[in-house]
């Protein structure tokens, strides 16, 4: 028999006041609510029940066990709900959440994949599934994503943001995660069609259902590289992002819900209430990431079955999108708003690296053994790169040289942004005392920081 729910939506929540609201919005927003059929992983405590469900007039059809968890059967102006029962001690974060929402998937034409407290444009699923289908004289694979526009629940829809937005890298972490930064188009109509993307957003994609048997959501990743991951995963099957340029959901960035990493503390863990804390489930987020973007060598903790697809390479990936992994780098070009040059594919090596800017944000310490009768008159912090030029990280004036002096050390911060090529590999110093020879009494150490 053929599905007549056509639009498969699938939410992770987390102990999220703004479940039932945003359920309410997604069917009285809905051109054909009766087409929809969501699944959400339904991660709450004991404070929430059915009744936080009927209270609010959706009907309760029954309930079935299903492996680990019960799944409950709710209807709402002929939406089917399917609420996945997982007490929230038991949650591994988006990824994993999303996973187990997506087992549900029976072969429905289209995906939507969103977060828990959001709100929508009227006939929201007439335009998004119209703007898909256009998107198809343009990609065989087309999807579309992006971080939708700003809301808040207490004067909605008064205050929220009228213009849809584009996603850009902002930077990476010391351990080659990127992170992303939203930027406004302008809302004078100028686009009038969704714009190439390079990046994918967690909170919203729509697609076609099979992405959900093609790519799916790896469960490993707890949440800071679970959308980095999809989008590096999704490119490589084929896929092409697109931005919409209107908005057609709203999304409350500033949500009151308690947060999983917060919950799932390592006390917790230590008295035995869970058996991994937030902390663990994201250092192993971190190595499948790591290894998935070829920076790390297999091992036994990060193979995955949720690798990259046959159409795309890593590489093609990295050239289109403005990155680079090894070298934890963006692109200038990619620094702007704009679509893909997809010319960076073609650029040798040499060209292409030219055209990155890696940030690094160093914390600098440098020691002086106590000496009594040191008078230190001149210091000078040099940095050396690849190619052993040197050149001034920083001059101490006389009040850093009165503290070095005063407490045998000296700590500062120092930001470089530069090509892969002129990022420092060795800190040197330099001195003027009143002993010879007084580079032996110095020491020098760097780390990276997060900004």
């Amino acid at each position: 028999m053929t599905n007549i729910r056509r639009i498969f939506v699938q939410i992770p929540s987390y102990r999220d006041p703004q479940l039932v609201p945003t359920l309410i919005d997604i069917a009285q927003q809905a051109r054909a609510p009766r087409q929809l059929r969501i699944v959400i992983c339904w991660q709450h405590d004991a404070e929430e029940s059915i009744d936080t469900f009927t209270c609010q007039g959706f009907q309760f059809l029954s309930s079935q066990s299903n492996g680990p968890y019960d799944v409950h059967f709710l209807e709402f102006i002929g939406v089917q709900i399917e609420l996945i029962d997982v007490p929230f001690l038991e949650a591994k974060g988006a990824g994993w959440a999303r996973s187990i929402a997506q087992q549900r998937f029976e072969g429905e034409k289209y995906n939507l994949q969103i977060d828990a407290h959001h709100r929508f444009a009227s006939n929201w699923d007439g335009q998004m599934v119209a703007m898909l289908e256009d998107l198809r004289s343009r990609s065989a694979k087309p999807l579309l994503t992006g971080y939708p526009p700003a809301f808040s629940p207490a004067s909605y829809p008064s205050g929220r943001q009228e213009q849809s937005a584009v996603m850009l890298a902002d930077e990476f972490t010391p351990m080659g995660i990127v992170r992303f930064k939203s930027v406004m188009l302008p809302g004078d109509g100028r686009f009038s069609a969704p714009l190439r993307a390079r990046f994918m957003s967690g909170g919203f994609v729509f697609s076609d259902g099979m992405f959900v048997d093609e790519v799916g959501q790896d469960p490993n990743h707890f949440f800071f590289t679970e959308e980095i991951v999809m989008a590096v995963r999704a490119h490589s099957h084929g896929y092409d992002f697109f931005h919409p340029h209107v908005p057609l959901l709203w999304h409350d960035y500033e949500s009151s819900a308690p947060e999983v990493w917060e919950d799932l503390t390592e006390d917790l863990k230590v008295g035995g209430s869970i058996a991994k804390s937030a902390d663990d489930m994201a250092h192993v987020s971190v190595q499948h990431a790591r290894f998935l973007f070829a920076i790390d060598s297999p091992n036994s903790v990060t193979r995955s079955p949720y690798g990259l697809g046959s159409r795309r390479s890593l590489h093609h990936y990295e050239r289109f999108a403005g990155l680079s992994f090894s070298h934890r780098g963006v692109h200038r070009d990619s620094l702007l708003p704009g679509e893909p040059d997809e010319a960076h594919v073609l650029l040798g090596t040499k060209d292409w690296e030219s055209g990155l800017i890696c940030r690094r944000m160093l914390r600098i310490s440098v020691f002086l053994t106590l000496i009594d009768d040191i008078e230190v008159h001149e210091v000078e912090i040099m940095m050396q790169n690849h190619s052993g030029a040197e050149s001034l990280v920083r001059r101490l004036t006389s009040t850093d040289i009165l503290a070095l002096v005063e407490q045998r050390a000296l700590t500062f911060v120092r930001n470089f942004s530069t090509s892969p090529d002129q990022l420092p590999t060795k800190l040197l110093l330099n001195c003027r005392t009143n002993h010879a020879g007084a580079e032996r009494f110095f020491s020098i150490t760097a780390d990276e920081v997060s900004s």
